[in-house]
């Protein structure tokens, strides 16, 4: 199980570094807290020590929502600093040791629900945009928990 979250977390820094590499003409400042949080990230998949896991998530979180809305989510503006830092506690619940989380999971899904819902006036222009990242974050959820009953 520890190969997995490890595994999961470079994963994840890896796609965090692709997307902000490709937007690092938006001269913000998140790629550099993004950068800073994926270095935590990575000391935490290499040391297993938990005490990176907490600002890495919540750096890279909020190195993406700050650099978001610039290229993906122009109608977004603010609020994607929201989805940004929700994201980024998904990723803390995830590399969590088993019962250790359930404050990342809750605050991630509120964050992200609540920086949807005010960034898109019309619910059905957003799942009309972003229904296949609903799909394969179900199919992460039934990996894992499926993999967490198992271990």
């Amino acid at each position: 199980m520890e190969r997995l979250r490890q595994g999961l977390v470079l994963v994840i820094v890896g796609i965090v570094l692709y997307f902000l590499v490709r937007e690092q003409g938006s001269g913000s400042g998140g790629v550099i807290l993004a950068l800073i949080g994926s270095a935590f990230m990575v000391f935490y998949a290499l040391t297993n020590q938990s005490g990176y896991l907490v600002p890495g998530g919540l750096m890279t979180g909020l190195g993406i929502g700050i650099d978001w809305p610039h290229a993906w989510w122009p109608g977004f503006q603010g609020s994607t600093v929201l989805v940004g830092l929700g994201l980024g506690l998904l990723v803390v619940w995830v590399g969590s040791r088993r019962g250790e989380g359930h404050w990342a999971l809750a605050s991630g899904v509120v964050l992200l629900l609540v920086g949807a819902l005010t960034g898109v006036g019309d619910i059905m222009a957003f799942l009309s945009l972003w229904w296949p990242v609903v799909v394969a974050a179900i199919g992460l959820w039934v990996i894992l928990a499926g993999s967490r009953k198992a271990s």
